[in-house]
């Protein structure tokens, strides 16, 4: 079986991708299939069903654990469910402030920097963003380095810190967990710029879309004896996106964004073209899943063969090349100038 060819990379400016509207059945959709087979989708949108399935769940595999490890790994597991707040840290409350100041309109830089200034580690990451290789010098003030980044990437900061939390350490599972974390700034990268959208539901949905594994990995890599990988792998694949619906209520990050974190893998077909966060989620978790499989130059994942680039709709091509461009930064490379048409 011949490896997957990869398809030639353009230049790396980001462009919006607009998600087409209408068709409600798979053959409208065809890349939908190989989305729904990289994870289920929770048995509804009522959360408290929604703890009762995956409790109920838990149970069956309980009573057919193999060993102590796996026993332990599944009662953690439970142990979480059953509090509403899923064992998880409130959400920063400095990236919920600076959300309210900035979909206000247009605070003042004496505002905005009132605000970073109370988190130290927030403090820290816009001083790095701010002191790269683009600047000559570093900034000499806080308000000096917020203007250099922009309110948009400050927000983005900010709500990307919410996956950093010591609370979400993995143990021997922690690769896993980093993997997590790089694969939701890609897709709420590509999110934003499917919705058109630079901050916003779109891009919190993608960055958070699997927070539920990061609930599995750490309750995985929480004991003294490792479970099983194919329990840990079968419990990501069946319950991620149930869990994460019950984190983003948790977290209180409101209907639009619960959904988008639970339907994922399975969008309603009729909602696609609709606003909101779900379609974007979507297409950016989809874009991101077939690029990672052409980088490994696999037919298949999932189960389901990795659609073919030429018979992508265009508005996904573009996603797709979206996210090559991402990985590409993500693994500190840069596309050599004879990948691209123009020989830019």
């Amino acid at each position: 079986m011949m490896p997957v060819a990869p398809h030639t990379i353009p230049p790396p400016a980001i462009v919006p991708v607009p998600i087409r509207d209408g068709g409600t059945t798979e053959t409208d959709h065809p890349w939908v299939g190989f989305l729904r087979a990289r994870g289920a989708s929770p048995p509804s949108a009522n959360l408290e069903e929604v703890r009762s399935h995956l409790l109920a769940e838990i149970l069956h595999e309980t009573q057919s654990a193999h060993t102590p490890g796996d026993a332990a790994f599944l009662q953690r597991i439970a142990k979480v469910l059953v509090n509403a707040d899923l064992h998880l840290p409130p959400f920063p409350s400095i990236a919920r402030e600076l959300d309210t100041l900035l979909f206000k309109g247009d605070p003042s830089v004496v505002e905005v920097t009132a605000v970073v200034e109370r988190d130290p580690g927030l403090v820290r990451e816009v001083w790095v963003r701010a002191s790269g290789a683009n600047f000559r010098r570093p900034p000499a003030r806080l308000d000096e380095a917020i203007g250099r980044i922009g309110l948009t990437e400050l927000w983005r900061v900010a709500m990307a810190m919410s996956m950093q939390s010591p609370v979400f350490r993995a143990g021997n599972f922690q690769k896993e967990a980093e993997h997590v974390h790089a694969h939701g700034m890609i897709c709420a990268e590509i999110a934003a710029h499917v919705a058109r959208e630079p901050r916003g539901s779109a891009y919190l949905s993608g960055l958070l879309h699997d927070i539920g594994k990061l609930v599995i990995f750490r309750a995985a890599g929480g004991g003294k004896e490792r479970p099983n990988n194919m329990l840990v792998e079968r419990m990501v694949q069946n319950h991620h996106s149930s869990i994460g619906m019950l984190a983003a209520r948790s977290w209180n990050l409101g209907p639009e964004v619960e959904f988008a974190i639970g339907f994922h893998h399975h969008p309603p077909l009729a909602m696609l073209g609709k606003p909101g966060p779900l379609g974007p989620t979507a297409i950016a978790e989809a874009a991101a899943h077939i690029a990672e499989a052409e980088r490994g130059q696999v037919l298949t994942a999932g189960g389901m063969p990795v659609p073919v680039f030429s018979d992508l709709p265009e508005e996904l091509r573009e996603a797709v090349l979206t996210a090559h461009r991402l990985l590409d930064l993500s693994d500190g490379k840069k596309v050599p100038a004879s990948a691209h048409p123009s020989g830019m």
